[in-house]
């Protein structure tokens, strides 16, 4: 039975460092996706405001068109 003990142990020490390894890569991940969620929220607003800020130069366009066709007329 000791020679069985004996041949596991590398497998146990193994399996403990893969655990440790594991949990690291998790925790990596975790604040790996913490950081992505927070840039595509940012963007998301962003993205928000670029069609406003869009929309509006777009009615200033307008505007001012009509404006310099009647100053010109």
């Amino acid at each position: 039975m000791e020679y069985i003990d004996f041949k596991l142990q590398p497998v146990e020490k193994f399996i403990a460092e893969f655990g440790h390894f594991k949990n690291k890569v998790f925790e990596r991940f975790d604040w790996l996706m913490a950081k992505y969620q927070k840039f595509e929220d940012e963007h998301t607003i962003l993205s928000s405001r670029q069609i406003n800020i869009n929309d509006k130069l777009e009615n200033h366009e307008i505007r001012i068109s009509t404006l310099e066709k009647k100053h010109t007329s």
